[in-house]
């Protein structure tokens, strides 16, 4: 029956509350008072339940059948609003994005390509074990391009690995960042 389930549902949103509330308080003031912004946002329909559950649990039942019985559609709905309270979503994986970064035997040309379409200013460089060892910005890369400008006022960078920038980073010997 659709009354067993309801009941179910509303109980264990109850007993949720209960971890941050006080017992002895009512369920609307539970809900008035939560902190919780998944309650704050059903709050409403949380109440409305709540007044469906005292029917059901406080009015006598006739041959075991309770004198309000929910739609399936009105269950379904606590059961969602339950998941939601107790298990939000999380903003990761829901955000998560790939990052868009460089191993050191990457060629430059292809990372620049990549700079420009993606309008990033800056890059992780990623070891064989995918953790960050430095961070190229646009900064770095124009004071090698600088080192690297012949007296003719010409630039060759065929063939230049992420790596060759890593050991002009700011004119200054590089330690990789270790991540702990």
């Amino acid at each position: 029956m659709n009354s067993d389930k309801f009941i179910e549902y509303f109980a264990k949103i109850e007993a949720f509350l209960n971890l941050t509330q006080r017992h002895d308080d009512s369920f609307t003031h539970k809900v008035n008072s939560s902190n919780n912004k998944a309650v704050q946002n059903f709050a409403n329909e949380l109440k409305f339940y709540a007044r469906l559950r005292n029917a059901i649990v406080h009015n006598p039942k006739k041959d075991n059948i309770a004198i309000a019985e929910p739609h399936s559609s009105t269950v379904e709905r606590l059961v969602e609003i339950h998941d939601n309270i107790t298990n939000p979503k999380k903003v990761i994986p829901a955000f998560q994005r790939p990052v868009f970064g460089a191993h050191q035997n990457d060629y430059i040309n292809d990372i620049l390509v990549q700079m420009k379409s993606r309008s990033f200013s800056q890059f992780p460089v990623f070891d064989s074990n995918e953790q960050i060892v430095e961070l190229i910005s646009t900064n770095t890369i124009a004071r090698w391009l600088a080192t690297q400008l012949e007296d003719s006022g010409t630039i060759m960078i065929e063939k230049v690995l992420v790596k060759d920038l890593i050991e002009e980073k700011d004119g200054k010997l590089i330690v990789p960042i270790k991540n702990s």
